[in-house]
């Protein structure tokens, strides 16, 4: 008479370890032993690697710094987009699909911009080191992690202004990163000063001597915003200098690239820049010992945003839902950036500054290197 009831026992234990319901399933355990898959979508070759490989390092370098028992509770997954739009929307399929990143990291305005629709669509949090901020405008899912090119403009035209700049001409990147920057730039110069020449060239394109031949029948001027992308800036720095173009050159952040600097063969040192204010001595100082010859382009970004991120899970948040409205609402939040809060706005507070390149480096501009080379052809 027993051996019904063994029975019924045995089958209702098979069925409570199997059942989809969760009142008979404890995914406690599960939960505790799933890690957070964190996905990190940069250029890590091509024109872009220098930027891209500094945010992996910062990544890595912020993710080797945690507890053991945080780091269970993430794992970090890389994919190259190499600056490309297609290659990170693929790149954003292997990550979320593929190895079910629940949160990702971005580099560059065009490829956040091509994945935000996506992270938008699978509720995936994109936390996006890119210039402009069309990357995350009417977003729910996606934010910008870098100074916006408004920030940066300001600066950039009170330098002009206090060079003294009456005429200058602008060479551009059909590049969304680039195009902001110009937008940017043109709202805080309402005509103020005089542009003698304006023209537009695709990022592939490394002969400007037709925008130049253009430029010396165009007259006296003063300066050239060169805002081109990376694998243009010193290639076409080094045409202007050989074809006798002595004017002072100006950017938005990437003549701090190292292979641009190289490929001006010297014609972008003592050029200046408005670029993200620099992170915490203390992490460059960390940084530069264990990546002795990287950039650190972008790295700190990188540190931080996965800060944000770890900062959420010790907060109790695991979902991506929990984990996105914790980075939309963070405040005062201190890391190698220094201390910032989500602006509501799908931003951060991160402040802008002006830099030079030197034969050392990349120095903060500073009433004794505001020295460049000016003249007239």
């Amino acid at each position: 008479m027993k051996r019904p009831y063994l029975a019924f026992f045995a089958v209702l234990t098979f069925l409570t370890v199997l059942s989809p319901f969760p009142f008979l399933v404890d995914t406690s355990s599960a939960d505790a032993t799933t890690p957070l898959v964190v996905g990190v979508s940069v250029p890590l070759t091509g024109d872009g690697a220098g930027i891209g490989n500094a945010v992996k390092n910062g990544v890595q370098m912020k993710y080797d710094e945690l507890p053991k028992e945080i780091q269970a509770q993430i794992k970090l997954s890389f994919q190259d987009d190499q600056n490309s739009p297609k290659n990170a929307v693929t790149a954003f399929t292997k990550l979320v699909k593929s190895d079910k990143a629940a949160v990702l990291i971005s580099c560059a305005s065009n490829t956040s911009k091509a994945t935000a629709p996506l992270a938008d669509r699978e509720g995936v949090p994109q936390i996006s080191i890119a210039t402009d901020t069309a990357v995350s405008a009417g977003k729910k899912y996606v934010v910008n992690f870098w100074a916006s090119a408004a920030e940066e403009a300001t600066p950039t035209f009170q330098e002009v202004e206090r060079r003294g700049y009456k005429k200058i001409a602008i060479i551009s990147a059909t590049h969304d990163f680039a195009l902001a920057c110009r937008q940017a730039f043109e709202h805080e110069n309402q005509g103020k000063v005089a542009v003698v020449l304006s023209e537009e060239y695709a990022p592939d394109v490394k002969d400007f001597r037709s925008f130049l031949t253009k430029l010396r029948a165009a007259g006296e001027f003063d300066a050239i915003f060169v805002n081109l992308f990376l694998g243009q800036l010193g290639l076409f720095a080094k045409q202007a200098r050989e074809l006798g173009f002595k004017q002072d050159l100006f950017t938005f952040e990437l003549f701090e690239d190292a292979n641009e600097v190289k490929n001006s063969n010297g014609a972008l040192l003592d050029q200046w820049y408005a670029q993200a204010d620099d992170p915490s001595e203390e992490f460059l100082k960390k940084y530069k010992a264990k990546f002795p010859a990287a950039s650190s382009f972008g790295a700190a970004n990188g540190y931080d945003a996965l800060g944000l991120i770890v900062l959420a899970l010790k907060e109790g948040k695991k979902t991506s839902d929990e984990i996105n409205e914790f980075i939309h609402q963070a405040k005062n939040v201190t890391g190698a950036l220094g201390t910032y809060s989500a602006t509501g706005k799908n931003t951060f507070s991160l402040p802008a500054t002006l830099k030079v390149v030197t034969p050392d480096g990349f120095e903060k501009l500073k009433p004794s290197n505001r020295t460049a080379t000016k003249g007239i052809d």
